[in-house]
């Protein structure tokens, strides 16, 4: 289960970098002329948000697990 965590914590993490690196313009939008894709600036607090709670549960998980091992 933290596996399955950590790598969606790094996923949704990345993305995020990813996404506000980008030069958006006035209206919100980013034009990517190599795949032809618009990324819209509201994702970027989407994927902030899920990736900080991904990154919660992932150290509550690793917390929890580590309390079980020890405390046997």
């Amino acid at each position: 289960m933290t596996t399955i965590l950590t790598v969606l914590t790094t996923v949704f993490g990345l993305t995020y970098l990813s996404r506000l690196r980008m030069k958006y313009n006035p209206e919100g939008n980013y034009f990517d002329e190599n795949s032809g894709v618009v990324y819209h600036e509201q994702a970027v607090l989407v994927f902030g948000i899920i990736a900080f709670f991904l990154f919660i549960l992932t150290i509550l998980t690793a917390w929890k697990l580590k309390a079980n091992i020890f405390n046997k």
